[in-house]
């Protein structure tokens, strides 16, 4: 999941520079979705439904600081840059969480 998140943020970065957020908003679902899965399978969960996702995020044991906010802000405008810098900062701080959990041998 890392290694095509790094794949695709490039391509998103160059959307987000010429300003076609519009163009890049398939892809910042598509990457918001793979987060999503890889938040929940970081917790040995299953993605339930995807109706207040938020929510069932914030009751995870291992996850980001303010996941539901955060979470909430790039799923209302995921064509927005800030919600690339949010997505791209979330998916940082999970690929440390999952390292940590592999390093307590919680994986």
């Amino acid at each position: 999941m890392f290694v095509l998140w790094r794949e695709r943020e490039a391509e998103l970065r160059s959307f987000f520079q010429k300003r076609d957020g519009k163009n890049g908003r398939m892809l910042m679902i598509a990457m918001t979705a793979v987060f999503i899965d890889a938040l929940f399978w970081l917790n040995k969960k299953k993605v339930g439904q995807l109706q207040d996702i938020e929510a069932a995020a914030a009751r995870l044991k291992h996850k980001p600081v303010n996941i539901e906010e955060r979470l909430r802000f790039i799923l209302i405008k995921p064509e927005s840059y800030h919600s690339f810098t949010q997505l791209r900062a979330l998916m940082n701080e999970l690929e440390k969480l999952t390292a940590r959990s592999k390093a307590m041998g919680e994986l």
